[in-house]
């Protein structure tokens, strides 16, 4: 009897525990309501044709700087890692669903039209200049979008002007493969390269030796949609090189490297040089088709040798050497020392004239036992191949003075 008492009693405390114990348990916060989200919606079309711009690509760039007086607030660009891209329908239209309050740059990309951004260089598109921050306003189409709204947007492209001709060897044969752009020439002279469009702008910004259309198997070429002004054409010899394991079976694999001491470049008027190069006038909504290019194989040589420790003779295993136009010490090519077990560099296109061949950054070793070495510069009158430019860097802080250098 007193058993039964017993655990009655307890099963009623333990009842009474379990009760307090749900009782105390914390009832678990509704999530946050998410953040109202307008949308822009609207078409593009062809200003020659009153067409729509079919399959154009459009992109919702948000804008890293305030636009007008608006209530719209500015959007971090770094909150957003890939801006929205679509393609507009057969109709030309375009839609963008769920877009955060705030000011972007709406910009359109269609072949043969005249993209805002090919008005613009690298430089001005991230300047905070307040006269570059103008001229990106006032070459872009700008939006605000509000919460809970539509926005209606409709962008006219202009037809562009045109460049094209043919690239060949002095033998006659073409060029094919070769990798083609433009340069503008601004007001002050310089040159800076122009994007076609908007990836045309990423690929100048990550590689701009290779960033550009490729001559076909006749060494033909066509640049389209360039706004009106002085224009260099500037030809580069193909420097990647693409590798593909599994074709016959196995594993697949692909792999690309790219080879600079290779990457030579001619310019408007046969030119090795940007500052030779010769201007082409371009006018609005027409077409050049007589922008032809010789590469003049003849007069050009190779010029390789080797780097070693003066200590032990030891081959530098990392740096640079960079091939310099003595004058203004522009580079013409560069090797990746890193690339060679032995040390040796190898330049293969090299126009006859006067140069500096410069070593940095050169080193020897692993990390818990490094050998640095210092720079130098080594001057070379190249007028025929030189096969053994042999250089010895001190394994020490030293004068350039004290680095010896051979070329035989």
């Amino acid at each position: 009897m007193q058993n039964s008492l017993a655990r009655g009693l307890f099963c009623v405390a333990f009842g009474l525990a379990l009760a307090r114990a749900q009782t105390a348990t914390p009832v678990p916060e509704a999530p946050p309501a998410p953040e109202p989200t307008g949308s822009v919606s609207g078409h593009v079309y062809c200003a020659d044709t009153n067409q729509p711009a079919r399959l154009a690509v459009v992109t919702l760039q948000s804008s890293p700087r305030k636009i007008g007086a608006g209530p719209a607030k500015q959007v971090d660009p770094d909150a957003q890692s890939v801006p929205p891209t679509v393609r507009t329908g057969l109709d030309g239209s375009f839609f963008f669903p769920k877009v955060k309050p705030g000011t972007y740059f709406l910009i359109a990309d269609y072949a043969g039209y005249v993209s805002p951004i090919a008005k613009l260089s690298p430089e001005e598109m991230r300047s905070k200049e307040p006269s570059d921050i103008q001229k990106v306003e006032k070459a872009l189409v700008q939006i605000a979008v509000a919460a809970n709204k539509d926005l209606a947007q409709n962008i006219e492209l202009e037809r562009g002007a045109a460049i094209s001709g043919t690239i060949r060897y002095d033998d006659g044969t073409p060029a094919n493969g070769m990798n083609t752009m433009v340069l503008r020439r601004g007001d002050d002279g310089k040159m800076s390269p122009v994007s076609l469009n908007l990836s045309g702008q990423m690929r100048v910004a990550m590689a701009p030796l290779t960033a550009g259309l490729e001559t076909n198997d006749l060494g033909h070429y066509r640049i389209s949609g360039l706004p009106p002004g002085k224009y260099v054409l500037k030809v580069t010899l193909p420097t990647t090189i693409n590798s593909y394991g599994g074709l016959l079976g196995g594993h697949q694999i692909a792999s690309f490297r790219i080879d600079d001491s290779v990457a030579l470049s001619v310019y408007s008027g046969n030119f090795f040089r940007e500052k030779d190069a010769k201007p082409v006038d371009i006018v609005a909504g027409t077409e050049r088709d007589d922008v032809d290019i010789t590469i003049p194989l003849l007069g050009l040589h190779a010029v390789s040798g080797s780097i070693t420790a003066l200590s032990d003779g030891q081959p530098i295993e990392q740096g640079v050497a960079r091939l310099l136009f003595a004058d203004d010490k522009m580079e013409l090519l560069s090797f990746d020392l890193g690339s060679s077990e032995d040390g040796r560099f190898n330049f293969r296109f090299v126009p006859e004239g006067e140069y500096v061949l410069h070593v940095e950054g050169a080193e020897t070793g692993s990390s818990s036992v490094l050998h640095t070495y210092p720079s130098l510069d080594l001057p070379l009158s190249v007028h025929s191949d030189l096969s053994n430019v042999n250089i010895s860097l001190p394994d020490r802080p030293a004068d350039k003075s004290s680095a010896t250098a051979q070329n035989q």
